[in-house]
């Protein structure tokens, strides 16, 4: 006999693993400030990748906290002062201007991105 798992029991299992990975990513975020590096101030930085790619926002800097509705592609630019380094990843906080004007920010991979200068902002 097949056991049946009915659709409300489905939906607390989610809810409940979506709360403890939430609360694992803020723990993520809260620890990687302990172990930040300045960049010695404020980076531009460009997507890298060919047309169409995406790279992420993460809520922490673990790739299970990846944030999918949160991202930048190609070409488009952000500002970052800091970083951490996480076994062999390179994360940096980063923040986005939005074509309506409004920022978003969060972690990213540093592999998705080159340098292309500083900005004058303190």
């Amino acid at each position: 006999m097949l056991n049946i798992i009915r659709p409300t029991t489905l939906i607390l299992l989610f809810t409940f693993s979506t709360g403890a990975l939430a609360s694992n990513c803020q723990q993520i975020h809260e620890n990687a400030f302990d172990d930040l590096s300045d960049y010695g101030g404020i980076l531009l930085k460009s997507v890298v990748g060919n047309k169409g790619f995406r790279t992420y926002f993460h809520t922490g800097p673990n790739s299970k906290c990846i944030d999918k509705t949160s991202f930048v592609t190609s070409g488009e630019k952000v500002q970052s002062s800091n970083f951490v380094k996480i076994g062999k990843e390179i994360w940096m906080f980063a923040d986005h201007e939005r074509k309506d004007g409004s920022v978003e920010n969060g972690w990213m991979k540093a592999k998705d991105f080159k340098t292309i200068g500083r900005s004058e902002e303190h």
